[in-house]
């Protein structure tokens, strides 16, 4: 009797189970799509599990599916710095979402067919800690919740050219839009970065942290720029399987302070290490973009250190005249405005397509520079 009963409650437990397709506290008429689904695709530096997790602006997310709704969900606790997302479906106007909740409506009432869902990272802010777990400040992707009808399917195809992209808060695409130092005024999508890597239709890392350099660690805890390489964050090393035919190296606007031997030295180091760990990439050095176009000292001293490496796959890239008083924040004057991020892109792609012989495809993601607001 003993046994039947046990029997009974267990098969009672098991029928009262949730589908594990279904949060707890939610409708039960939904389908749920982990963040570690095959069919969804990641672009840029995330650590893929159960929650997805970036703390690099300009990284993406894509994928398709058959349904009318969709819903993202994140994980928030302990953000105090909320990371700010645009989401573009079926390649319509990008909507900015401030990602401070657990669940966010993306869409509802879509026509009956197949949807394409681009999620590009806007900004993870700077100011909190974003490289030791627990994080203050990161994207934490726990997956989407779609009607119980629908289904993801095959992801667009990746494009068979990888691009990997290395600096400092310009990269990050800080300040670029306004001029406080925030997530809002932030936008990762404007960078040259990723508009250098949209332009050549590839695919792409965008590695870019606040106040890092050569010499200096970042903001939020972050170290310095060769103790980072190879890493999404503390103790999550990034995918081996992503091998750049080109990496794109902004670094040592933060090391103005350090002693030229000491930068010499460390940039060099640098260098190799990015050669070492990717033998047959093109690597190209940009000189530094200066305060309000009036290029750093050390800018020289790259010029000189790519000169005696003497490879000629590592090309360095004079930046001088390329940008003007006007292309430049107006409260520190070093970052890239909108404008002036293009304005590099522009001077950029050309030079990048001469050396490597690959041909830019002018392709880019629709009305990223039109997006509108959802709080």
């Amino acid at each position: 009797m003993k046994r039947l009963l046990a029997l009974l409650l267990a098969a009672t437990a098991i029928a009262g189970c949730p589908d594990p397709a279904t949060p707890t506290g939610r409708a039960e008429n939904v389908r749920i799509v982990s963040a570690d689904h095959p069919d969804l695709r990641y672009e840029g530096h995330w650590h893929r599990g159960a929650v997805a997790t970036t703390n690099n602006s300009g990284s993406r997310l894509r994928f398709n599916f058959q349904g009318s709704r969709l819903v993202a969900l994140f994980d928030v606790a302990g953000i105090r710095y909320p990371p700010q997302i645009y989401v573009s479906i079926d390649q319509g106007e990008s909507v900015k979402y401030i990602v401070d909740r657990e669940h966010i409506d993306l869409a509802d009432g879509l026509q009956p067919g197949v949807h394409e869902v681009l999620l590009v990272v806007k900004d993870v802010d700077e100011a909190g800690n974003r490289w030791e777990p627990p994080f203050e400040s990161a994207l934490q992707l726990r997956g989407f919740e779609l009607d119980a009808a629908s289904r993801l399917l095959a992801p667009p195809p990746a494009s068979r050219l990888r691009m990997e992209f290395y600096g400092d808060s310009i990269t990050q695409g800080v300040l670029a839009r306004c001029n406080v130092s925030s997530a809002e005024c932030s936008d990762g999508a404007t960078t040259y970065a990723y508009l250098t890597a949209r332009t050549f239709a590839a695919e792409s890392n965008q590695v870019g942290f606040g106040a890092q350099g050569i010499t200096k660690g970042g903001d939020g805890r972050v170290p310095k720029a060769a103790e980072t390489f190879g890493l999404n964050f503390q103790g999550s090393p990034s995918d081996p399987g992503f091998v750049p035919e080109i990496v794109v190296v902004n670094q040592g606007t933060n090391d103005w302070p350090a002693p030229a031997a000491e930068f010499r030295q460390g940039y060099k180091a640098y260098i190799e290490q990015i050669r070492a760990a990717y033998p047959d990439a093109w690597i190209f050095a940009m000189g530094l973009l200066g305060i309000e176009g009036l290029p750093f000292p050390k800018s020289t001293y790259i010029e000189q250190i790519i000169a005696e490496i003497g490879d000629p796959r590592i090309v360095h890239v004079d930046t001088r005249g390329w940008l003007g008083p006007g292309d430049f924040d107006g409260f520190t004057h070093i970052h890239p405005t909108v404008e002036g991020h293009r304005k590099v892109a522009a001077r950029l792609v050309p030079l990048i397509a001469a050396a490597t012989g690959i041909a830019a495809t002018e392709g880019q993601d629709p009305k990223l520079a039109s997006q509108k607001k959802v709080d």
